[in-house]
């Protein structure tokens, strides 16, 4: 847009910073222009990710490694999977990460932000210690960072991603996020006979991509997710489950928060599933792939096919 005060300058605005530097060449060398630019980053999103589990399904390896620790092959090196998620967070706009850890954690955590300082990625990286195992929703309440977010990221400390775009995972989720500013949930397709093992996900397609969430059921029998939990997709139905993200209200956190005080595991899923009801959910099929290094086996296929 064209200023209106008189002075003479032109503004504009550029979703990425390779078109704005090629343009900035040609003012600057063509027509001999002094040019002046903002980086700003409008997302704005607080980031949580948890990893203070103990890594039960891993063991005995857990008894002397951390999960968060375990090295991932990538690019001719070994990173550690939370070095990893931490570099598609980056990459993807966020820089407010806080990490949810066991209090003998703090090392290892920054240890891994000087790894990503030393390569070049620079985040807001904190800590918040979870002092009761009270599952997934009780770790996203130990957040000390996320009050008075009207959203935020909650990423999986045992998934890692891998895109199939150029824009990697979390930065797809975002770019929906920009585009419906609502709480939003990734998916992948899944067969019948896993349903049992993840957090299943039903609604009708809104565009091939993106699902209106009509329901979400936390490891369903096969019975019950045949008769309730299939997605009409491409004259078939398809099964899906929770990919490992989520960008989630502040509405979302309130319910989760309500569920606290008692001594049992607190649920997103549970949450999530009472929001739906009378909210708007989207559900977004991510092009890619989702790692889940929690299992002996899962991690054993991540390290072989991971890239």
């Amino acid at each position: 847009g064209v200023g209106s005060q008189g002075d003479g300058t032109l503004q504009i605005l550029f979703d990425n910073k390779k078109d704005m530097q090629a343009l900035d060449m040609i003012i600057k060398h063509k027509f001999g222009y002094k040019t002046f630019s903002v980086e700003h980053n409008c997302n704005n999103l607080q980031a949580v990710i948890p990893i203070a589990g103990f890594g039960t399904r891993l063991k005995p390896i857990t008894e002397c490694l951390d999960k968060a620790s375990l090295p991932i092959y990538y690019k001719g090196k070994l990173y550690p999977v939370l070095y990893l998620i931490l570099k598609d967070m980056v990459e993807a706009g966020v820089q407010n990460v806080d990490i949810i850890i066991r209090v003998e954690q703090i090392d290892f955590v920054e240890t891994i932000d000087k790894m990503l300082k030393n390569e070049g990625y620079n985040l807001k990286l904190t800590t918040s210690v979870q002092t009761e195992r009270k599952g997934l929703g009780g770790a996203v309440l130990s957040s000390t960072s996320i009050m008075n977010k009207q959203f935020v990221v909650i990423s999986l400390g045992d998934y890692i991603y891998s895109s199939n775009t150029a824009d990697n995972c979390t930065k797809q989720l975002i770019n929906y996020w920009n585009k419906y500013r609502q709480p939003l949930l990734t998916i992948k397709e899944i067969e019948l006979e896993q349903v049992m093992h993840y957090g299943i996900v039903s609604g009708k397609w809104i565009d091939n991509e993106v699902l209106a969430v009509t329901s979400i059921v936390e490891k369903p029998s096969i019975e019950y997710a045949q008769q309730y939990l299939g997605v009409e997709t491409n004259e078939s139905i398809k099964y899906y489950c929770i990919f490992g993200q989520y960008i989630l209200n502040n509405e979302i956190l309130d319910l989760v928060d309500k569920k606290d005080g008692s001594s049992a595991e607190i649920g997103l899923t549970e949450s999530i599933s009472e929001y739906v009801i009378s909210h708007n959910v989207l559900a977004i099929k991510i092009n890619g792939t989702s790692f889940d290094v929690g299992l002996a086996n899962e991690y054993y296929k991540t390290f072989c096919e991971y890239k």
